[in-house]
């Protein structure tokens, strides 16, 4: 897991470029996996397209998990797959039930109705960025450490707008889901789209 600072900070760009990815690809076991946080205030929607496209271009197998304001990037060089089951037992601890009730998490099927896109809805997503479609974020360039200063005044909202057309992932990587935990992940992601952008006009508890 990594979770540095804003990029804006001197020097916190280095970890979120290709080489660091690459490095950090190179000590993964096999089947391992990445998480990182991934700023989505004070960031432009190009400077966040360049921050997932460097990943995604390292990772192959990646997703992106939204929660309210941030990002969490997950990759892997292999498929992903979750078993629904094993995440229900976990989730039935005290502990994790509580920090994950904390940020509105309150069932497995809410945790899932996180997960706003699978590997081929980023392909799609990145596939239609504009200008900045080739340009990743590199040890050479420092884009995200000489860009995210000078947007401080950029919204979550505009990044949000843009994800969300397409947003989605195959049901398929779920195992040991039955056709009723399919259903309430669908229930679930169905009212999570419904909210995504009026929770941010929300005052954060």
């Amino acid at each position: 897991t990594v979770d540095p600072i804003h990029p804006r900070i001197s020097g916190v760009g280095y970890l979120y470029t290709r080489e660091y990815y690459e490095a950090a690809r190179a000590h993964l076991q096999d089947g391992g996996i990445i998480l990182q946080w991934m700023p989505m205030y004070a960031v432009s929607r190009e400077s966040f397209d360049v921050a997932l496209r460097t990943f995604a271009g390292v990772f192959p197998h990646a997703s992106f998990w939204y929660v309210r304001g941030h990002g969490l990037l997950v990759g892997s060089m292999k498929p992903m797959q979750m078993d629904f089951a094993q995440i229900a037992t976990r989730m039935s601890h005290p502990a994790l039930r509580r920090d994950f009730g904390s940020i509105g998490m309150n069932t497995p099927a809410d945790l899932m109705a996180h997960l706003l896109m699978d590997e081929r809805h980023i392909a799609l997503y990145l596939a239609s960025a504009g200008p900045f479609g080739d340009t990743i974020n590199t040890d050479d360039n420092a884009y995200l450490e000489y860009h995210t200063p000078h947007e401080f005044l950029e919204t979550t909202r505009s990044i949000v707008e843009a994800l969300a057309p397409d947003a989605g992932w195959d049901r398929s990587i779920l195992v040991n889901a039955t056709p009723d935990d399919i259903a309430a992940i669908d229930a679930a992601a169905t009212a999570r789209m419904r909210v995504l952008l009026d929770e941010l006009d929300d005052p954060v508890e």
